[in-house]
């Protein structure tokens, strides 16, 4: 289904083309359109609107006169043929399934079915309706136009994350309505529920970036992290889980999520990038540090091992356990000057009379192959 909204002078007109199992499908109409409530015909269209349906071979159309009367025209390989009955029969015949496949007139049957019995009468009819962009119609009419019970928005939720199978209407319509979906506990749990559905990186990754900008509790926060380690992209993890450490220092529990997270992406990077977000955000403890340490561990890249460790260096203070672990990791960088960055960033924070830590920097020093950077390491000692 590919829909066209456009604008001719003051009016808005809309144009649905469908081509399925050999049938070409054309909606073309004006105006606001009012459906019979038996759904087999138009029960009114705003004044001097109109509405072109064609099916292959067979098209009607029908205009709305000065007063709202309607006229009806019934065309068979372009030439016009009576409407009564053969005309009526066909579009009878016809407009239910439009109305199940496109979401035609969905703002108007989704009033009527409110009206008819609320929010649970809508939900049942999107689930009779058989194409997600259809379903997201009417999901995106019932939350604009009619007030939704807290109650009742927990099943809207399920609803949307098990019905419509498409990740760019699913991805839309929670982050369109993320302010309702996350007012409450049960309902931002559907919400994280609903996102981790979603097989797009990209899609999920927006919806859940939108949940990060309420104040989440931690045990929703750490369903977010659970729903970030199904993104497959390098990139779009990455931006979920500098969403997440970025907002406020984290749980032990949230923590360590975020570092399993972590440790599933490949990029260098990105991972990098989300490491030093942590180191940012976050006062850790000895434990803390360790796990941030063994993760940084499996970056390969010496240029953004030196990075992260530099910048778990800006912090202060640093106790000895630490300012060791530090030291273990930066053993393991091969490139001369990147080794240098960090050893002279350890010297400054290095404690004066501490003799074992002294050693270890030294042994640490002694694996830099140039004479220059050192020296510029031993003396950093004496700053």
């Amino acid at each position: 289904m590919v829909a066209f909204i456009y604008t001719c002078g003051y009016s808005q007109k809309h144009k649905y083309v469908h081509n399925s199992n050999g049938d070409k499908i054309t909606v073309d109409y004006e105006g606001k359109i009012t459906l019979a409530d038996n759904d087999k015909s138009i029960a009114a269209i705003s004044d001097f609107g109109y509405f072109r349906f064609k099916k292959n071979s067979q098209e009607i159309y029908i205009k709305a006169e000065a007063g709202g009367k309607l006229t009806y025209t019934y065309y068979v390989r372009g030439k016009k043929k009576s409407y009564e009955p053969e005309g009526r029969a066909w579009f009878e015949n016809e407009l239910p399934q439009l109305i199940r496949e496109s979401g035609f007139a969905a703002e108007s049957r989704v009033a009527r079915f409110y009206k008819q019995g609320g929010t649970s009468a809508v939900l049942d009819e999107i689930k009779q309706l058989e194409k997600d962009y259809a379903q997201y119609k009417y999901f995106k009419y019932l939350l604009r136009n009619h007030p939704v019970k807290n109650t009742e928005l927990t099943n809207v939720v399920d609803l949307i994350g098990t019905e419509i199978k498409s990740d760019y209407y699913k991805g839309k319509i929670l982050r369109n309505n993320h302010q309702k979906f996350l007012q409450n506990t049960k309902t931002t749990s559907s919400y994280v529920k609903a996102v981790a559905n979603i097989n797009s990186d990209y899609e999920k990754s927006k919806a859940l970036r939108k949940a990060l900008q309420q104040h989440l509790p931690d045990q929703l926060m750490v369903k977010v992290i659970d729903a970030s380690i199904g993104i497959n992209s390098d990139y779009e993890k990455s931006k979920v889980l500098r969403s997440i450490t970025s907002k406020r220092p984290l749980s032990k529990k949230a923590l360590d999520k975020v570092l399993v997270s972590t440790i599933s992406i490949n990029s260098d990077y990105e991972k990098s990038k989300v490491l030093r977000s942590i180191l940012v955000s976050n006062s850790l403890n000895d434990q803390q540090m360790v796990n941030v340490i063994n993760t940084v561990k499996k970056i390969g890249s010496d240029y953004e091992k030196s990075k992260i460790l530099r910048k778990a260096l800006i912090k202060s203070p640093l106790s000895e356990f630490q300012l060791k672990t530090i030291l273990d990791v930066t053993m393991g960088i091969n490139s001369n000057h990147e080794k240098a960055k960090v050893l002279m960033n350890v010297g400054k924070k290095m404690p004066a009379n501490n003799a074992a830590l002294k050693k270890q920097f030294t042994k640490v020093a002694k694996t830099i192959n140039s004479d220059h950077d050192y020296g510029k390491v031993m003396r950093s000692l004496n700053k």
